[in-house]
């Protein structure tokens, strides 16, 4: 399913609704997030024109701050090796089920398949949140339902329900 979905996005641009879920449940298959931790609830957005948010009131999905990436040289790397691109990803999740609140999990990029990698995921919803100008404190799920190939500044949220339809 992820091969299929990864060929059906190379035809579209990379703000595209199949680029972002893509994206997503590539770093899904990573980091195990719930769907309150990434897309929004259409039944509550439509009702509320608010994000989802947790019992204590904040935010559920992340933001581009939960997300960190970094370079750490390897001991079995030769010199000749070492990369200077980003290889690490940390995430911090801000509210947990389990109480353990505020705790950062490492990822390491995969050399293996870059473009199943949560590095290169990572950096490309960043990418994305960037171009379509998603402040800061707003959620990263978002695609511009733009035409293919082409570039605009608009934007809209993952909705589950268009998630559940794709699967």
């Amino acid at each position: 399913m992820i091969t299929h979905l990864y060929e059906l996005k190379l035809t579209e641009s990379e703000d595209s609704y199949l680029s972002a879920l893509f994206n997503w449940l590539v770093l899904g298959i990573h980091i195990g997030h719930r769907k309150s931790e990434w897309c929004q609830d259409a039944s509550d957005f439509k009702k509320t024109n608010y994000i989802s948010k947790t019992v204590k009131n904040t935010s559920a999905a992340f933001f581009a701050a939960d997300f960190s990436l970094s370079f750490k040289p390897s001991k079995s790397d030769s010199s000749t090796n070492i990369s200077t691109s980003k290889n690490y990803l940390q995430i911090m999740w801000r509210f947990q089920k389990n109480g353990q609140n505020g705790q950062i999990v490492s990822f390491a990029h995969n050399y293996d398949n870059p473009h199943l990698s949560p590095v290169r995921v990572d950096g490309r919803i960043l990418q994305r949140a960037k171009r379509l100008h998603q402040p800061a404190d707003l959620h990263l799920a978002i695609y511009s339902p733009a035409s293919k190939k082409t570039s605009s500044s608009m934007s809209t949220y993952l909705f589950h329900t268009q998630i559940e339809k794709s699967l």
